[in-house]
């Protein structure tokens, strides 16, 4: 039974780290929830309510990217959601990761639907110009890391963000 709307059958978890189930709609209203409040480091919804009864900090139930991929792949919810739930996470440095832009996702700017993951610009110098070099998307886009603009009709980008190399 879903712990939270007590209707539905639980079929999944939020956590490798509990055995607490929800039904498809609570599970997604519930990492929906938690995104749009910034409950970072995330948690299961039981778990957090249970050492909030205690007053003090989860113990268990840490809500993961794992968990997370599982939960897409099955169609609880899209890339879109996924990666800005991983990139909040990042952002506050979950599990170690950096908490900076680098390593952070975003979507192609050819609206293809695919995610990519930042990474710092590097840049070639020509002909006393400084150039950005391009990065490619699974479509074939090419991308400028600097200003994160899909990039036509050539191999140079002279971007118009500054740089500091």
């Amino acid at each position: 039974m879903c712990l939270v709307c007590y209707s539905e059958p639980g079929k999944y978890g939020m956590s490798v780290d509990c055995e607490h189930l929800y039904c498809e709609d609570c599970l997604t209203h519930s990492l929906h929830a938690i995104l749009a409040q910034g409950q970072f480091p995330a948690h299961c919804t039981m778990c957090r309510a249970e050492a909030a009864e205690r007053k003090s900090a989860p113990e268990r139930g840490e809500i993961t990217r794992p968990v997370l991929t599982f939960l897409q792949e099955r169609g609880l919810f899209d890339k879109a959601f996924h990666f800005r739930f991983v990139t909040a996470m990042q952002r506050v440095g979950i599990k170690g990761e950096s908490a900076t832009d680098e390593g952070e996702f975003f979507e192609c700017p050819a609206s293809c639907g695919s995610f990519l993951m930042h990474q710092p610009a590097t840049y070639d110098f020509v002909e006393g110009r400084l150039f950005v070099r391009l990065a490619s998307c699974p479509c074939g886009a090419r991308i400028c890391l600097d200003c994160m603009m899909h990039v036509t009709g050539t191999m140079m980008h002279e971007c118009k963000v500054r740089h500091t190399i």
